[in-house]
């Protein structure tokens, strides 16, 4: 598994101070420090709502994570129908991309 900034990760909305890159996500740090982990610009192509809806789903990345693995940890019957075997290929799948295992 590939190694990631710890979480949790934070939102932050500077659209009131900053047009370029209104948007960011980061990893608070002891004292006054933090790891800047995303800006996230907006421009022409993607609307202001939509930077700050991937922004969003930036900053809870670490979280989704952790609840798949956590789901597919103690989940009893993983093959218990067709539906839940195409879910925990999906699940499996999304977490071979955020590792880095994605064939």
């Amino acid at each position: 598994m590939n190694y990631h900034t710890p979480g949790p990760w934070h939102f932050r909305d500077d659209s009131k101070f900053f047009k370029t890159n209104p948007f960011s996500v980061y990893r608070r740090g002891g004292g006054v420090h933090s790891a800047a982990i995303a800006n996230v610009p907006f421009k022409r192509t993607i609307p202001e709502a939509e930077a700050k809806a991937n922004a969003l789903l930036i900053s809870a990345a670490p979280e989704l994570l952790d609840a798949v693995l956590g789901l597919l940890a103690v989940c009893w019957d993983l093959e218990i129908d067709d539906a839940t075997v195409a879910a925990v290929a999906r699940a499996r799948a999304a977490i071979a991309k955020a590792t880095g295992e994605q064939q």
